[in-house]
């Protein structure tokens, strides 16, 4: 489709040019169309009608059925917080005041959500599809993700699968924290930060686990900000630049932990993209170079605030997200790796190479590019 619309006299070649070149995922497999409620992703009448009396049983009043004995089961045996049990308890009973709820007890209000006011607030919404909601949970240590076609009582249950996991009680003990900080904002007109919600949640739960250690939790995943001094770390600074008629460079230099230059790369790339789509594609790129010279430790430097903050979980850009993924998804296979804000002034040798790049095209060179004067060596990471 894209051909014929790029060859077509020039129709929509612009157009067409743009769409090639949006970047997609390293990782994902191709698209298709699958059954949500079906293990092998195969839509049957069958799976449709067990999906239909699944939604009937839920909505029918009267005694708890299977399905919600086996929940409350989870709820109240779940490693977490008596507090939140009982408010999982509610959530799942549906019995929470929000603003729906009021509003069937015959309470005259506005029922918009505080949170984002794009919807009345249900339960369902504030807790799935609430942007300030989805935004908490990824900025997390675990950057959680809520899934948006599911039942609010099969996503409890979802988070009570593993009552060792950290992970698991991260996604019951936010929950508690999104209800604290509509709360906050309701009642006392205070905003709370959606990063500081996932930040007090996990504190909680390392509280808890501290002083409550009658079942081994799992460790979280370690923090991208730390450098193990006792280790050989190798640095990695990275730049990108975005050039007039539709190209981008970029650049990475590795050095050793004493700073000597152990690689330089520069790439040259016909590709339409904006400065921070750039940026985080060049993190990518560098990666793979570390990972191809057998690199196990390492500390990537960049001077983009605003990638450095997506890759560590402490904001969200949708432009980016999935390249976001897949940096996070490679930096956890290394032994240890973290990703650092640096200013410019102290990344102008990876600057250099994308200059270097528009003049040589893509490279890669082991040691210092030759004939380049413009690298300085930095002092260790260790000091």
């Amino acid at each position: 489709m894209v051909a014929e619309f790029s060859g077509s006299g020039g129709l929509f070649r612009y157009e067409a040019r743009q769409i090639l070149y949006i970047p997609l995922s390293f990782r994902s497999p191709a698209d298709e169309l699958i059954c949500n409620y079906k293990k092998n992703g195969i839509y049957s009448v069958k799976s449709a009608y067990h999906m239909l009396m699944h939604d009937k049983r839920n909505k029918a009043p009267g005694l708890s059925n299977v399905y919600h004995q086996k929940l409350w089961q989870k709820i109240w045996l779940s490693h977490l917080h008596p507090r939140d049990h009982n408010f999982l308890w509610r959530l799942a009973k549906n019995i929470l005041p929000t603003k729906a709820n009021l509003q069937k007890k015959g309470i005259s209000l506005d029922t918009s959500c505080p949170l984002c006011e794009a919807a009345t607030e249900t339960a369902h919404h504030l807790f799935l599809h609430c942007e300030y909601t989805r935004s908490a949970c990824f900025s997390s240590n675990y950057g959680l993700r809520v899934p948006l076609n599911s039942y609010l009582n099969d996503w409890i249950s979802c988070c009570l699968e593993d009552p060792s996991s950290v992970s698991d009680q991260l996604k019951c003990t936010v929950l508690w924290h999104l209800w604290k900080a509509r709360n906050l904002l309701v009642y006392r007109q205070k905003f709370t930060d959606p990063r500081l919600v996932a930040k007090e949640a996990m504190e909680s739960v390392i509280e808890f686990n501290k002083f409550n250690p009658c079942i081994k939790a799992k460790p979280p995943a370690h923090n991208l900000l730390e450098v193990p001094i006792s280790f050989e770390v190798c640095i990695l600074q990275v730049d990108a630049g975005c050039f007039d008629e539709g190209f981008i460079s970029f650049g990475c230099l590795l050095r050793n932990q004493a700073g000597r230059v152990v690689s330089a790369a520069c790439k040259w790339e016909e590709m339409s993209a904006n400065p921070v789509t750039a940026e985080t594609l060049a993190i990518h790129w560098s990666l793979q170079l570390a990972k191809e010279l057998k690199v196990e430790r390492i500390l990537v430097q960049s001077d983009a605030l605003s990638v450095v903050n997506c890759i560590i979980s402490l904001s969200l850009l949708t432009d980016i997200d999935h390249v976001v993924l897949n940096c996070q998804t490679f930096l956890r296979s290394f032994k240890f790796a973290s990703v650092v804000f640096i200013s410019r002034a102290f990344n102008c040798d990876a600057h250099n190479l994308v200059g270097l790049g528009k003049r040589l095209g893509s490279r890669t060179w082991l040691g210092l590019p030759p004939n380049c004067n413009s690298i300085s060596v930095c002092p260790s990471v260790a000091s």
